[in-house]
Order: C-alpha cells, then structure tokens, then sequence
C-alpha cells in the first residue's frame, strides 16, 4: 500500500502506522459525527449525538409522504364475474 503523506510503498497492516512517516494508514473509525467527517449512519450513531434526530420535525410534503406509503397492487381479473 502506498502511503498517502510521504507515498512510501509497504506493506499493509491495520494495527502498523506508516513506516516512513508514522501516520496511520486508515482512517480511523467512530460512531461520533465530528462535523459530517465521522459516521453518518443514524443506526451506527450514538442515541446522545444530536445530529442524529436533527431534522425529524421537519414537515414534508404531500408527495414524498404517498412515495412513502406502500402502493396496492390493482390485480383485476379480465374473467371474473364481479
């Protein structure tokens, strides 16, 4: 893997900084929000992060709450009697 600070090519290995330059070679992972950097999915997220219930009160409209809604099927029968 190259590294992406000094471009030295080594191997890779998740626990091991860069040889070169010591600097970790994958960004680390957290279920904090850090600004949109950090973890974006709201299942991951903790319960005591505000981002994670921002925006639930908003309104919406009309449209999107029927694209939401489970459409029925229109099965109609060309023989039936009815």
């Amino acid at each position: 893997m190259i590294c992406g600070h000094c471009s030295k090519e080594q191997p890779f290995s998740v626990d091991k900084p860069c040889s070169g330059c010591s600097m970790a070679l994958t960004k680390s992972r957290t279920a904090h929000w850090e600004g949109g950097k950090g973890c974006r999915d709201r299942v991951k997220m903790s319960r005591n992060d505000p981002q994670k219930f921002s925006g639930q009160s908003k309104t919406t409209s009309k449209k999107a709450q029927e694209k939401a809604k489970p459409k029925e099927k229109k099965n109609k029968l060309r023989h039936s009697s009815n």
